[in-house]
């Protein structure tokens, strides 16, 4: 093939079409366009597989927390499960309230949108001869896996109203305050296009759901149960699509690169 090269070069010169110089640049111009074809492959390659990456990615990890303390509470009620995940209170019947173990793995949509990473699960009891008002300071552990492995927390204070259950009164009341966002600074860059914007707390179940002044009202409903849920605000930048143009590029780069294979083979 070199042989073969060299004597087209030699024809061109003989014949006075090209000179010896203007050979070697015409030279020169072919492997410099052989090199820049290959590096535009590589590109449009890499340019493809960041796109796909970007479509599939991914936020998970873990919440749960423990009950550290309480105040304002009179005894009559026997509160325990302080320094656990779980606290129960009351007579006859137990109210308990849990910080749920909750593990999340959602795959991310374009855009903003509100993923669950946790939860609290209050149980309301039947008092029949108690009225009280006590609060407890519970932290609770944000852990996460991806796209950043990192682990945050955060103390949430709930005052609790448990006031005699009857037909005028069915129901408890929780007062949240000091819960924000797990220290961090909010937005949180995570990495991979990805921004965690804020944090908000939604309802499931017997109860109900209010925000006033900077604090959670939580009220559940007597023999009753509610799940206090913890959601994420995520932003994912949507990914840029290749434009058309890029892939007829690519499509005729790869024909060119194989009538160039055919050419070698012949």
């Amino acid at each position: 093939m070199q042989r073969k090269s060299a004597h087209v070069r030699y024809a061109f010169v003989v014949s006075g079409v090209l000179s010896a110089p203007e050979c070697h640049a015409v030279f020169l111009i072919k492997r410099r366009l052989k090199m820049s074809i290959k590096h535009l492959v590589i590109g449009l390659t890499a340019v493809t597989f960041l796109t796909g990456a970007a479509q599939a990615a991914t936020f998970s990890g873990s919440t749960g927390g423990t009950f550290l303390r309480a105040n304002g509470f009179d005894g009559s009620g026997s509160l325990t499960g302080i320094g656990t995940s779980s606290i129960a209170w009351g007579r006859p019947g137990k109210s308990t309230m849990e910080i749920l173990d909750y593990s999340f793995s959602h795959s991310l949509q374009s855009g903003t949108n509100s993923y669950q990473i946790g939860a609290l699960e209050w149980f309301n009891a039947t008092w029949y001869n108690f009225d009280d008002l006590f609060r407890v300071f519970a932290n609770l552990q944000l852990d996460l896996d991806d796209p950043l492995d990192q682990t945050t927390n955060d103390t949430v204070k709930l005052k609790i109203d448990t006031s005699n259950n009857n037909a005028s009164d069915p129901s408890d009341l929780a007062v949240i305050t000091q819960f924000d966002d797990f220290d961090l600074a909010l937005p949180f860059v995570l990495g991979k296009g990805i921004t965690l914007k804020s944090f908000s707390v939604s309802l499931d179940g017997d109860g109900a759901l209010r925000q006033k002044n900077g604090k959670t009202k939580w009220r559940t409903d007597e023999h009753g149960t509610s799940r206090l849920i913890i959601n994420a605000e995520i932003e994912k930048v949507s990914a840029v699509p290749l434009p058309a143009a890029g892939w007829m590029l690519l499509a005729g780069v790869g024909g060119l690169v194989g009538m160039r294979r055919r050419k070698k083979a012949a």
